[in-house]
Formats: C-alpha cells, structure tokens, sequence
C-alpha cells in the first residue's frame, strides 16, 4: 500500500492500494470503513464502505497503514477504523455508519481504548 501525498487542490488525500495481486485501485479516506489483519493469510485487508474487501501486499503494515491520515487508528492488534465513519462506541465494540452498521467484529481493546477515545473526541 502506498499513500500519495495530498494534491493543493483542497481534494482528500487518496490512498492507492497495491494488492497481493497487483491491481491499483485509488481510494479516499471516505471510501474506507476500516482495516483489518487476516491471521490465517498473515495480511491486511481494507473493508471498503461499498462491502469490496481488498488483500494488500504483505509489506504492508499497521505502522504504514496509521501513517496516511489521523482519522485511521488502531482498536485492537487486528482492527485499525476510520473514525469518520463509527456512528458510536458501545461498551467495547465500534459501530460503523451504514452501510456497515451490521459490522460486529470491530471490538476495542483495553490496550487502544485511551488513543481511540481521544481521536474520537477530537473530531
């Protein structure tokens, strides 16, 4: 995954995922509902707010994955949100804006709940 740099033109910055099979595909912080660490495959995958799920390549990173906006952080060691789009945090889950209000896997560690509120807030 490799982030291109914020054009002067006032449009968000686009994150131009390279997936384990080679596609490009551009996508807004907007278009991104969340990240998540697939175990068995040992990779992130990007859940898009449209359902499409993307495999990105293994160098990829949560480290790299913080690094393209403010508004990604991490909830859990598998689970890295865009806070634009979580409607609410209830007891330790996020929920997400639809149409991925039905998500119920993105449960919030004791470890990021602190970062994760304060990112919340700063909203």
């Amino acid at each position: 995954m490799n982030a291109v740099t914020q054009r002067d033109t006032g449009t968000p910055p686009i994150i131009l995922v390279v997936n384990a099979i080679n596609e490009h595909q551009p996508l807004t912080l907007y278009d991104i509902g969340y990240f998540r660490y697939n175990q068995e495959r040992k990779l992130w995958e990007v859940v898009c707010c449209d359902g499409q799920t993307q495999i990105l390549r293994r160098h990829s990173t949560a480290d790299i994955i913080l690094n393209y906006s403010p508004s990604l952080v991490q909830i859990h060691k598998r689970f890295i949100v865009n806070i634009e789009r979580i409607k609410k945090i209830q007891e330790s889950r996020c929920i997400l804006d639809a149409p991925l209000s039905h998500i119920n896997e993105l449960k919030i560690s004791k470890n990021y709940r602190h970062s994760l509120m304060q990112a919340f807030y700063n909203l």
